[in-house]
């Protein structure tokens, strides 16, 4: 694939209102693009939104391809916060998605998941089955979460959970964590290394009431705690 650059210019005078200086440049910059690509353009008044008198097709056509590049441009930032392999958002908008529930108030429990042993399990089936196996246990979570809790991934081999509080308590969150490793490990992922015999994942769960804006590491904390205990195991934190 060649990559090239569309370029709009604007010349302005000094004391240019900044927002007005960066719309010309951003409609030249359309206006190269329109002209075929992997050129400049430098602002004029005919490329303004006022259709010029002799030649409205030519505007026409370069709001046309305005309208189709900012549509596109919506449809790949979305595409960038997917993880291609899970289909799942990744973690920069879990953490929005947690800034914004905090901002709003809302009380809310996060469900930490590690896959157990995953970088072994990698290096014995490859990293293709590892590809599988991460999209399996994505599903998996998705399915068995219910539409109050919102899976993500987070890191190579984790997912995080979040389960709002607006009906459920601590104690359905503790009680889908404690559900998960079952889940799991009914996939039947095997992995013959494993003292458990197939693939199967650590969960810990945290309380925004108790662990205020740090709720994740908090969750993280828990979920070492559950892989310290043995593995495949679910680790709850109340206290402080």
């Amino acid at each position: 694939m060649a990559i090239s650059v569309s370029v709009g210019v604007t010349v302005e005078a000094p004391g240019a209102a900044p927002e007005g200086s960066v719309a010309r440049a951003d409609t030249a910059m359309y206006a190269a693009k329109a002209a075929g690509r992997a050129t400049f353009v430098t602002w004029t008044p005919r490329l303004t939104d006022d259709p010029p008198a002799d030649d409205p097709t030519e505007l026409a056509a370069l709001q046309a391809a305005n309208r189709d590049l900012r549509t596109r441009y919506q449809q790949l930032r979305h595409e960038a916060q997917l993880d291609a392999r899970t289909g799942l958002l990744r973690d920069h908008a879990y953490e929005n998605h947690v800034r914004a529930l905090t901002t709003a108030g809302v009380d809310f429990s996060v469900v930490f998941v590690d896959i157990d042993l995953f970088h072994g399990y990698n290096e014995r089936y490859t990293h293709i089955a590892g590809h599988q196996a991460l999209a399996a246990v994505a599903t998996a979570l998705q399915e068995h979460t219910g539409i109050q809790g919102s899976v993500f991934r987070y890191g190579g081999e984790e997912f995080t959970i979040i389960v709002p509080r607006t009906e459920s308590t601590l104690q359905e969150a503790e009680d889908l964590a404690d559900r998960l490793p079952s889940t799991v490990a009914a996939l039947d992922l095997v992995y013959d290394t494993s003292p458990f015999g197939h693939l199967t994942v650590s969960v810990g769960v945290a309380h925004t009431e108790q662990a205020h804006d740090d709720v994740t590491a908090w969750a993280n904390m828990a979920m070492l705690d559950a892989k310290r205990s043995g593995r495949n195991r679910t680790q709850a934190r109340r206290d402080h």
